[in-house]
């Protein structure tokens, strides 16, 4: 019988094979590479999502034209949102030029125009003129003032504002005789929940309000926006203004909202084989169904579980073409072990935001019912933070203080992947996140030194098909 494959053996094999092949073996040692934003080896699932992407937004700036909608990709994490995204971004007409922002780039709104500049005027001719920047005293609040002039002296031009530097990029400039052309711009933020914190929401709302007013009468800049964060970045964005619910859009009825959830059956099935068919390698079709109900269509797990069979194949078999059941029955302990880190990290998220019962009182619903409503999630967010903080500070939350810290717990919930959503609609339901992740959550704290937390645990039944472990409808593969 094969010896298991534990995690410390990660990616430290060698393999001596003649079928696979020395050079080959290298090259399946690191096919698949979980890991976040990194490309996995097959994108498989998420054509449709392309798709709707090349609509809202390549096919307007391409021809010139501002997008009537900004994209936003979210779900949990380890679902693939920035892969998506980068994949969206490398399909792009080469024409439309492309500005990556991420949450530091939000610090002060000079900082965001400059780096927005950079990225957009690469590759592109200048004129004669120097772009001079200088990030002193404030200018019309931006904190910036950026000028076109001859030398070091006097300046014919100044970018006082975030909305300048955008119609800069994108329009370009002509003066005494001296022009750069403007482009369609695409301005991508990944991890928007991010952009919070020291300023940086005044910045993400003045950029939205730049964006808004890109297509507006008389304006019509060739100008969209992409973004991509976890399930409560809907929330974050919306808290910036309303005119944010008509530039996104309510899930499913928008082609801008997208919830990128697991994949289904056969989009698991293409993402274990396909990579591995193109280095000669066969996998069993009782292996990918075990791959199926290992990840349950989770993509970061999906990448774990490939690693797995590939370091099991190296180690245990390296002359052979077929990975088998007894390869994948080799590689499971380990991927196991994978897997219940990564559940603790994210528990440990939970336990550090105080919103570990909120989670349990969530969990109970959704194993006993399927899912909850946006009313029914924040009512137990609420009960949750007063079971905490009686059994913690033997003192009750004050009402007035269970929406905002209902508010958190249910923030909480959504970014580390327990439970999420269509976002944007008061009658949404919620489901479970990542597989398995609130059944570890609950076995945790079945056996916590806390006894509040016991007792809430073991008053849950967890069913022997557990919903979490079903084929999800939210944002899965079609």
């Amino acid at each position: 019988m094969s010896k298991p494959l534990m995690p410390k053996h990660r990616r430290v094999m060698s393999a001596m094979g003649n079928a696979v092949g020395q050079a080959n073996s290298s090259d399946i040692n690191t096919l698949f590479k979980p890991s976040a934003g990194h490309p996995p080896p097959a994108l498989a699932g998420r054509d449709r999502w392309l798709g709707c992407i090349a609509q809202v937004l390549e096919r307007p700036l391409a021809s010139g034209q501002p997008p009537t909608n900004a994209v936003l990709i979210h779900g949990a994490r380890g679902t693939g949102k920035t892969c998506l995204m980068n994949e969206a971004l490398r399909n792009l007409s080469p024409r439309i030029k492309v500005a990556h922002l991420d949450a530091d780039d939000f610090l002060d709104a000079g900082r965001l125009a400059q780096t927005i500049i950079n990225q957009a005027t690469e590759g592109r001719s200048i004129p004669k003129r120097t772009l001079h920047f200088s990030l002193g005293a404030a200018v019309a609040g931006t904190g910036m003032q950026l000028s076109i002039g001859k030398g070091d002296g006097a300046a014919s031009r100044n970018i006082v504002s975030l909305a300048d530097a955008i119609r800069f990029c994108a329009i370009g400039v002509h003066e005494d005789g001296d022009s750069m052309e403007g482009a369609p711009l695409l301005l991508a933020v990944d991890e928007v929940h991010a952009v919070q914190g020291q300023g940086r929401e005044s910045v993400l709302r003045s950029l939205l309000n730049c964006i808004q007013r890109s297509g507006a009468a008389g304006a019509q800049m060739p100008v969209g926006l992409i973004m991509a964060g976890t399930p409560d970045a809907y929330g974050h964005l919306r808290s910036c203004g309303t005119f944010v619910e008509r530039m996104i859009g309510v899930a499913p009825v928008r082609k801008s909202n997208i919830p990128l959830g697991c994949l289904d059956q056969s989009a698991t099935h293409q993402a274990i084989s396909e990579p591995l068919s193109q280095h000669d390698v066969k996998v069993e079709r009782g292996v990918l169904e075990a791959a199926w109900q290992a990840t349950m269509g989770y993509p970061y797990f999906i990448q774990e579980f490939g690693a797995c069979l590939c370091e099991s194949l190296l180690e245990h078999a390296p002359e052979s073409q077929v990975i088998d059941s007894s390869l994948a029955a080799a590689a499971l302990p380990g991927f196991e072990g994978l897997k219940r880190q990564r559940y603790e990290e994210r528990r440990k998220e939970l336990e550090a935001a105080g919103s570990l019962e909120a989670a349990l009182l969530v969990a109970q619903e959704i194993f006993a019912e399927g899912h909850l409503t946006s009313a029914k999630l924040k009512s137990l967010c609420n009960e949750g933070v007063e079971a905490r903080d009686e059994a913690i500070w033997h003192a009750k939350t004050r009402r007035t203080e269970w929406a905002r810290y209902g508010e958190d717990a249910e923030a909480a919930l959504l970014h580390t992947g327990l439970i999420w959503g269509q976002n944007g609609s008061e009658s949404a339901h919620y489901e479970f996140g990542i597989p398995s992740f609130a059944k570890h959550t609950v076995e945790y704290a079945a056996s916590s030194d806390m006894k509040h937390l016991r007792s809430i645990a073991q008053s849950i039944t967890i069913p022997d098909h557990a919903p979490e472990v079903e084929a999800s409808s939210l944002g899965r593969s079609p």
